[in-house]
């Protein structure tokens, strides 16, 4: 190989291996609802001001809706009056359309748009606080067809104080929704017509604050889903609930290969629970002595789980016994995310983003800052697509550049 030929091959390998990663963002907490993110390049801190601010833009309505990111559109949610309508963005936070999904909320108790859509083959798939279901054509937002919790008997949690808060789950050629009420609890719909797939039994029970996980042992899938008083497991071929109990307040549950961590609510301590591909009742590998979790919920870190304690700051757990590494209380009632090999963290009650870094079994800041425009409580998860960290607050998304230089 002569020089000129060996000096251009190196010049492109190095290049290609600068070049971050831009992972797709197809639903809630990612393409695997674990709140990992794929994508690469980022800043490893912030300046004291935080990473800066590109655009803000104030026209999506007002909602603790995600921002999902596929095929270079951003979409998410929001309450214009009386409807919820589904918006889709470029990535220079340009409107490219907005199509009304359904009927909004009325009252001022916690009206917000709340689900965070969901992509799949072109699709995207909305729920609203009332129950209303949409198939939404991604590159045009013409509705491909709709139905209602209210058709399945749903009995939404305090409709009238909180609503239906559910971000929809696709398995093969299913769409997952759990509307939970007297005539059945979770429900798969066929997700290109929208017709009756399965009806799983009625635990006679009102809906919940969780949406829906797929968990996989030795290749048979369930999907974990919970009710106002239950958490449950339910075959995904046929609608068949292989165990149920009495549930953990788990607003946030984290798949673990066959396993899932169950956060502890205000009075219970969390646990983690692991399953045999008989799905009768699982192993209870440990309980941590965390009691408190609000909204935030938990996320893998190397080999932590990173659990939100509200008021009482972020602690470390070791993933295989439960035990507390280490806490801190610079952060707390968070939501959380992982990218490019750090921890990201939002407040739902100070409106600050937080950047860590794991230092053995503690965790460092490398950077915070608080959000620059909107109002109202900071509870919608994180998302980063082309660099960009997306941070919604009430009406107002912001992107903020975190892209290596």
């Amino acid at each position: 190989m002569n020089k000129t030929l060996f000096k251009t091959i190196f010049c492109i390998l190095l290049f290609s291996s600068s070049i971050s990663v831009q992972a797709q963002w197809p639903q809630w907490r990612g393409e695997d609802r674990n709140g990992h993110c794929q994508e690469t390049n980022l800043l490893k801190s912030w300046s004291e001001a935080g990473p800066k601010l590109v655009w803000a833009i104030d026209s999506l309505g007002d909602g603790f809706s995600s921002t999902i990111a596929v095929n270079k559109t951003l979409y998410t949610m929001g309450k214009i009056d009386s409807i919820e309508i589904l918006s889709a963005l470029d990535f220079n936070g340009k409107a490219l359309w907005q199509t009304i999904v359904g009927r909004a909320k009325k009252g001022n108790s916690w009206p917000q748009s709340r689900c965070t859509p969901t992509f799949d083959n072109n699709k995207i798939y909305t729920i609203t606080v009332n129950g209303d279901v949409a198939c939404v054509d991604a590159k045009t937002g013409k509705i491909n067809w709709q139905t209602s919790y209210v058709d399945f008997g749903s009995i939404g949690f305090d409709l009238e104080n909180f609503g239906i808060t559910e971000s929809p789950l696709i398995v093969d050629d299913k769409l997952i929704l759990s509307p939970s009420g007297n005539k059945t609890t979770v429900i798969a719909l066929d997700k290109v017509t929208g017709n009756t797939i399965w009806q799983s039994e009625s635990l006679g029970d009102s809906t919940s604050f969780t949406s829906p996980v797929l968990i996989s042992a030795k290749g048979k899938k369930a999907v974990f889903a919970s009710s106002y008083k239950h958490d449950f497991l339910v075959d995904c071929q046929n609608g068949k609930i292989l165990w149920e109990e009495t549930h953990n307040s788990c607003m946030v549950p984290q798949v673990i290969d066959n396993k899932i961590y169950l956060t502890g609510g205000y009075h219970h301590y969390g646990k983690m629970l692991q399953w045999n591909d008989i799905y009768k009742e699982p192993e209870l590998v440990w309980t941590d002595s965390i009691k408190a979790n609000e909204l935030g919920g938990s996320i893998l870190y190397k080999d932590m789980l990173i659990v939100s304690g509200n008021s009482k700051g972020v602690f470390c757990l070791d993933s295989k016994t439960g035990k507390t590494l280490s806490s801190i209380n610079s952060m707390n009632s968070c939501n959380f995310m992982v990218a490019d090999g750090l921890l990201y963290c939002y407040e739902s009650k100070g409106n600050r983003v937080g950047l860590l870094k794991a230092n053995g079994n503690d965790l460092e800041t490398v950077g915070s800052f608080r959000t620059s425009a909107g109002k109202g409580p900071t509870i919608a998860h994180l998302s980063i697509a082309n660099g960009l960290l997306l941070v919604r607050r009430g009406t107002v998304l912001m992107a903020y550049d975190i892209k290596k230089s």
